[in-house]
């Protein structure tokens, strides 16, 4: 009896300071919510089973985080799973979803990764913070975009890409020639693995208007990265801010209808 009783105290205290925190807009600091979570998950482990678990995880993480928050993660998970051709990071947000990891789906899709030095890096995982197929897409569709309208000729002059031995390297490169191909510009795209500096050249020699190369540098294993060289040959710097406000806004516009592979990009 006495056990029962300190749990029910235990439960009647976390609701409490959900509700006090909805009410009056108050979010605890990290020691006081790393307290509140470790209450919940006890009473979870012990007294509900894993999908009820799940589902009072989604519950109180929306209690705790209403006040912090404008956009329901539930319309992040759906509006990724509309957009995500790939089966694998597809069923990675829905299993995140199911298994009630709400915090890390929050990590994962309330931001967008952002272009840094010579463009984007980050892990290779789903979510519209990390690296993947959707990403590399879109921010091929931006990048194609904003070269047609500020660059001579760009149709022309063509675009080279390259790509490193790391996974998922030489399919997006892939995608990025495809999305290019898809708007009826130039692709030049190396028939294999090759050093970064090659893109560059690439791009100098062929007086293209832009470059791509796949690689993450010396990042860890797990990343990957989108490196962008502009007509002259030089890396596309973060502070180049007219640039990477117009493809990260581009971001957000997926066009559905791509080719899987191209077909009529001339190998290097």
């Amino acid at each position: 009896m006495g056990f029962l009783l300190r749990i029910l105290s235990s439960v009647r205290s976390c609701i409490s300071r959900a509700v006090i925190c909805v009410l009056f807009g108050f979010v605890p600091p990290p020691a006081a919510r790393t307290h509140l979570r470790s209450k919940v998950v006890h009473v979870g482990l012990t007294s509900i089973n894993s999908l009820t678990y799940a589902k009072f995880q989604r519950w109180r993480y929306l209690l705790i985080m209403s006040s912090e928050t404008t956009t329901e993660l539930s319309d992040l998970v759906e509006e990724w799973l509309h957009v995500d051709r790939n089966p694998e990071t597809k069923q990675e947000i829905s299993d995140l979803w199911a298994a009630g990891r709400i915090e890390e789906l929050d990590k994962r899709l309330r931001s967008r990764i952002q272009f840094g030095t010579a463009g984007l890096r980050g892990r290779m995982e789903a979510g519209w913070s990390r690296m993947n197929d959707l990403i590399v897409i879109q921010a091929s569709q931006g990048l194609c975009a904003y070269v047609l309208e500020h660059v001579n000729d760009a149709k022309i002059r063509g675009v080279v890409i390259g790509y490193d031995h790391r996974h998922h390297s030489e399919k997006w490169a892939r995608l990025v020639a495809a999305a290019f191909l898809d708007k009826g510009v130039k692709t030049y795209l190396y028939r294999r693995l090759v050093h970064t500096p090659m893109v560059p050249f690439g791009v100098k020699r062929l007086s293209a208007a832009c470059g791509v190369m796949i690689t993450a540098s010396h990042n860890p294993k797990y990343d990957n990265g989108y490196k962008v060289y502009w007509e002259n040959g030089v890396q596309v710097a973060s502070g180049f801010s007219q640039f990477s406000c117009h493809v990260l806004f581009l971001l957000s516009h997926l066009v559905n209808r791509l080719p899987q592979a191209p077909t009529s990009s001339k190998k290097l």
